[in-house]
């Protein structure tokens, strides 16, 4: 009857320990998507700076070009610098935010895969100790 108990344990574990390998599955595969999406974020902030960049230039050369109306020239250029601007600010913000929230994620999800890991050892450990348990109740 002990050994039926304790196969019946040993099988509920090992039902446990697949379901937390699955878990552990999941939690990476959550984590590399997380990361990708990361990654793509920090690509858009980059290519972000590089249009924040040739806007700057834009107006350096538009203002340049405006000499001759200088009053006219000024109101536009002033603008057309502070809509660029103003854009750029609230897609960084708005960047920035997604990324901060990404990172939590990222470390929550760490945190919740290192906790499932040591679920899963300790699992294994207490397999292992049925299992000599058993060993030694069948040959004694």
């Amino acid at each position: 009857h002990l050994l039926t108990l304790a196969a019946a344990k040993q099988r509920e574990l090992r039902g446990e320990a697949s379901a937390r390998r699955a878990e552990v599955t999941a939690m990476g595969n959550e984590l590399r998507r997380a990361e990708a999406e990361a990654t793509l974020l920090l690509a858009a902030m980059a290519t972000e700076r590089r249009a924040g960049a040739e806007l700057g230039l834009q107006l350096e050369v538009a203002h340049g070009q405006v000499d001759g109306a200088r009053a006219t020239a000024k109101e536009e250029v002033y603008q057309t610098k502070e809509r660029a601007m103003s854009e750029w600010h609230r897609t960084t913000a708005d960047l920035r935010t997604a990324n901060e929230k990404l990172s939590h994620s990222l470390t929550a999800a760490r945190v919740e895969l290192l906790r499932l890991e040591g679920q899963r050892a300790k699992a294994w450990e207490h397999n292992d100790f049925l299992r000599t348990h058993l060993r030694q109740r069948a040959r004694g």
